[in-house]
Protein backbone atom coordinates (compact mmCIF):
# COMPACT_ATOMS: atom_id res chain seq x y z
CA UNK A 1 0.00 0.00 0.00
CA UNK A 2 1.31 3.41 -0.57
CA UNK A 3 1.58 6.20 0.84
CA UNK A 4 -1.36 7.86 -0.51
CA UNK A 5 -3.27 5.12 -0.75
CA UNK A 6 -2.92 4.67 3.32
CA UNK A 7 -3.33 8.46 3.95
CA UNK A 8 -6.27 8.22 1.91
CA UNK A 9 -7.80 5.63 4.01
CA UNK A 10 -6.97 7.00 7.05
CA UNK A 11 -9.24 10.21 6.10
CA UNK A 12 -11.97 8.07 5.15
CA UNK A 13 -12.03 5.94 7.98
CA UNK A 14 -11.95 9.06 10.63
CA UNK A 15 -14.59 11.24 7.88
CA UNK A 16 -16.97 8.18 8.24
CA UNK A 17 -17.65 7.90 11.59
CA UNK A 18 -20.76 9.85 13.58
CA UNK A 19 -21.22 13.11 12.61
CA UNK A 20 -21.73 15.79 15.69
CA UNK A 21 -24.24 18.07 14.78
CA UNK A 22 -24.85 21.19 16.32
CA UNK A 23 -27.39 21.94 18.32
CA UNK A 24 -30.28 24.18 17.41
CA UNK A 25 -30.09 27.89 17.97
CA UNK A 26 -32.66 30.21 19.30
CA UNK A 27 -34.36 30.27 22.20
CA UNK A 28 -36.20 27.24 24.24
CA UNK A 29 -39.52 27.40 23.69
CA UNK A 30 -41.83 29.14 25.70
CA UNK A 31 -43.10 26.47 28.93
CA UNK A 32 -46.71 26.72 28.37
CA UNK A 33 -49.28 25.68 31.50
CA UNK A 34 -53.08 25.61 32.16
CA UNK A 35 -54.76 24.73 35.38
CA UNK A 36 -58.55 24.63 36.40
CA UNK A 37 -59.70 24.95 40.63
CA UNK A 38 -62.24 22.46 40.78
CA UNK A 39 -64.83 21.59 43.52
CA UNK A 40 -65.99 18.63 44.93
CA UNK A 41 -69.73 18.22 44.61
CA UNK A 42 -72.69 15.58 44.85
CA UNK A 43 -73.24 15.83 41.25
CA UNK A 44 -69.39 15.47 40.34
CA UNK A 45 -66.69 17.91 39.66
CA UNK A 46 -68.01 21.00 39.19
CA UNK A 47 -64.60 24.50 37.54
CA UNK A 48 -64.65 26.80 39.98
CA UNK A 49 -63.28 30.68 38.57
CA UNK A 50 -61.64 32.95 40.56
CA UNK A 51 -63.48 34.75 42.87
CA UNK A 52 -65.73 31.80 43.86
CA UNK A 53 -67.79 31.74 47.51
CA UNK A 54 -66.09 28.57 49.10
CA UNK A 55 -67.83 27.06 52.14
CA UNK A 56 -66.11 25.24 55.19
CA UNK A 57 -65.61 21.27 54.37
CA UNK A 58 -65.51 21.77 50.48
CA UNK A 59 -62.97 19.80 48.69
CA UNK A 60 -60.71 21.51 46.23
CA UNK A 61 -58.34 20.43 43.60
CA UNK A 62 -56.69 21.64 40.53
CA UNK A 63 -56.16 19.86 37.31
CA UNK A 64 -53.17 21.03 35.28
CA UNK A 65 -51.29 20.74 32.52
CA UNK A 66 -47.68 21.86 30.73
CA UNK A 67 -46.13 21.90 27.53
CA UNK A 68 -42.79 20.21 29.89
CA UNK A 69 -42.65 18.16 33.28
CA UNK A 70 -42.98 20.56 35.95
CA UNK A 71 -42.58 19.67 39.53
CA UNK A 72 -45.41 21.69 41.41
CA UNK A 73 -46.64 23.31 44.75
CA UNK A 74 -49.83 24.40 46.64
CA UNK A 75 -49.73 27.60 49.15
CA UNK A 76 -52.21 28.54 51.12
CA UNK A 77 -53.20 32.60 51.75
CA UNK A 78 -55.48 33.33 54.75
CA UNK A 79 -57.28 36.52 55.20
CA UNK A 80 -54.68 37.77 57.39
CA UNK A 81 -52.24 37.47 54.27
CA UNK A 82 -50.69 34.34 56.14
CA UNK A 83 -48.45 31.87 53.82
CA UNK A 84 -48.66 28.18 54.43
CA UNK A 85 -47.35 25.33 52.00
CA UNK A 86 -50.23 22.88 51.59
CA UNK A 87 -48.22 20.78 48.74
CA UNK A 88 -45.62 19.66 50.15
CA UNK A 89 -46.70 18.66 53.77
CA UNK A 90 -46.23 15.59 55.69
CA UNK A 91 -48.09 13.60 53.85
CA UNK A 92 -48.06 15.00 50.28
CA UNK A 93 -44.95 15.53 48.07
CA UNK A 94 -44.47 18.21 45.23
CA UNK A 95 -46.80 16.67 42.29
CA UNK A 96 -44.16 15.95 39.06
CA UNK A 97 -46.62 16.79 36.44
CA UNK A 98 -45.15 15.50 32.81
CA UNK A 99 -45.50 17.44 29.87
CA UNK A 100 -48.65 16.87 28.01
CA UNK A 101 -50.46 14.98 30.04
CA UNK A 102 -53.66 16.55 32.48
CA UNK A 103 -52.21 16.02 35.97
CA UNK A 104 -54.71 16.29 38.94
CA UNK A 105 -52.90 18.55 41.81
CA UNK A 106 -52.97 17.31 44.58
CA UNK A 107 -53.21 13.52 43.45
CA UNK A 108 -56.43 11.13 43.20
CA UNK A 109 -58.04 10.25 46.40
CA UNK A 110 -56.57 13.75 48.05
CA UNK A 111 -58.06 16.66 48.40
CA UNK A 112 -56.75 20.78 49.02
CA UNK A 113 -59.40 21.69 52.03
CA UNK A 114 -59.28 25.48 52.03
CA UNK A 115 -59.42 28.07 54.95
CA UNK A 116 -62.99 28.13 57.10
CA UNK A 117 -62.30 31.75 58.37
CA UNK A 118 -64.89 34.17 56.41
CA UNK A 119 -63.02 37.02 53.54
CA UNK A 120 -60.65 36.83 51.17
CA UNK A 121 -58.03 33.68 50.18
CA UNK A 122 -56.10 32.58 47.94
CA UNK A 123 -54.42 28.98 46.92
CA UNK A 124 -51.34 29.75 44.77
CA UNK A 125 -50.63 26.89 42.25
CA UNK A 126 -46.62 26.96 41.70
CA UNK A 127 -44.78 25.56 38.95
CA UNK A 128 -41.15 25.17 38.70
CA UNK A 129 -38.43 23.81 36.66
CA UNK A 130 -36.63 21.83 39.22
CA UNK A 131 -37.21 20.64 42.62
CA UNK A 132 -36.82 23.79 45.33
CA UNK A 133 -37.23 24.25 49.06
CA UNK A 134 -40.69 25.27 50.50
CA UNK A 135 -38.70 28.52 51.70
CA UNK A 136 -37.85 29.43 48.34
CA UNK A 137 -41.64 28.62 47.09
CA UNK A 138 -42.74 31.07 50.28
CA UNK A 139 -40.35 33.65 49.21
CA UNK A 140 -41.36 33.96 45.49
CA UNK A 141 -44.99 34.33 46.45
CA UNK A 142 -44.08 36.94 49.23
CA UNK A 143 -41.34 38.78 46.71
CA UNK A 144 -44.10 38.59 43.37
CA UNK A 145 -47.31 39.52 45.68
CA UNK A 146 -45.98 42.41 47.36
CA UNK A 147 -44.89 44.20 44.17
CA UNK A 148 -48.21 44.61 42.58
CA UNK A 149 -51.55 45.81 43.40
CA UNK A 150 -53.70 43.60 44.64
CA UNK A 151 -57.34 43.62 43.14
CA UNK A 152 -59.97 41.49 44.40
CA UNK A 153 -61.22 39.14 42.44
CA UNK A 154 -65.06 39.54 41.21
CA UNK A 155 -67.62 38.15 43.83
CA UNK A 156 -69.62 35.37 42.16
CA UNK A 157 -72.69 34.50 43.98
CA UNK A 158 -73.58 31.00 44.74
CA UNK A 159 -77.03 30.54 43.92
CA UNK A 160 -76.69 26.61 43.51
CA UNK A 161 -74.05 24.36 44.78
CA UNK A 162 -72.89 21.86 42.19
CA UNK A 163 -74.90 23.36 38.99
CA UNK A 164 -74.44 26.81 38.93
CA UNK A 165 -74.13 28.19 34.88
CA UNK A 166 -71.86 30.62 35.73
CA UNK A 167 -69.18 28.48 36.71
CA UNK A 168 -69.76 25.73 34.60
CA UNK A 169 -68.30 26.67 31.83
CA UNK A 170 -65.12 28.40 33.06
CA UNK A 171 -61.70 28.36 30.88
CA UNK A 172 -58.53 27.07 32.73
CA UNK A 173 -56.20 29.35 33.56
CA UNK A 174 -53.02 29.36 30.99
CA UNK A 175 -49.51 30.99 31.73
CA UNK A 176 -45.88 30.88 30.46
CA UNK A 177 -43.17 29.92 32.72
CA UNK A 178 -40.83 32.76 33.36
CA UNK A 179 -37.42 33.27 32.65
CA UNK A 180 -36.63 32.09 36.22
CA UNK A 181 -37.67 28.68 35.70
CA UNK A 182 -41.32 29.90 37.94
CA UNK A 183 -45.01 30.23 37.14
CA UNK A 184 -47.54 31.48 39.90
CA UNK A 185 -51.02 30.70 38.98
CA UNK A 186 -53.09 32.65 41.39
CA UNK A 187 -57.17 31.09 42.53
CA UNK A 188 -58.50 34.07 44.67
CA UNK A 189 -61.76 33.16 46.54
CA UNK A 190 -64.36 34.20 49.36
CA UNK A 191 -65.07 31.60 52.07
CA UNK A 192 -68.04 31.82 54.26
Amino acid sequence: MTRRTMLGTLLFVACSGTQVKNPPSGPEPAVQLSAQAVLSTPKGLQAIPEGAVLHSGDLVAFHVQTSRELMFFVVQESTAHKLAMQIPNGKLSAVLVKAKQETRVPPQGTWLHPESEPGEQALYLVASRVPVEESVVLRLIEKREATREREPPPVIIDKQRGGDAATELVPPQVKTLGPDGFAIIPFRYYSE
